[in-house]
């Protein structure tokens, strides 16, 4: 009987294990996502005036033409919140970084 406690013992221990490992590698990566306020050089698009942007609950950052930033986040999904200074409305939305995604 004392056996098999420890064999149950020690699976339980092992399935933990594999689990926080899981969870550490997906929560635990960080990514950069770049935010480009440039227009296109063949002129299909131009740059946005002036705006803020924020990444997931961070604090908002200003952009104005030609401006470029990047934001260092954890984990695999991220809500980008856009403000312009024109009195546009607001735009928000979400960004999945796949898992396999390396750069």
């Amino acid at each position: 009987m004392k056996f098999n406690k420890k064999i149950i013992a020690r699976s339980a221990l092992v399935v933990l294990y594999l689990t926080l490992a899981i969870v550490m590698f997906l929560t635990g990566r960080t990514h950069t996502i770049l935010i480009d306020n440039k227009g296109d050089e063949a002129g299909t698009y131009k740059a946005v005036k002036g705006m803020t942007v924020s990444v997931d609950k961070g604090e908002p950052v200003e952009f104005y033409k030609g401006d470029r930033d990047k934001f260092t986040v954890k984990s695999q999904r991220h809500t980008i919140n856009i403000e312009f200074f024109d009195g546009s409305d607001p735009v928000s939305f979400t960004v999945d970084i796949p898992v396999s995604q390396d750069y």
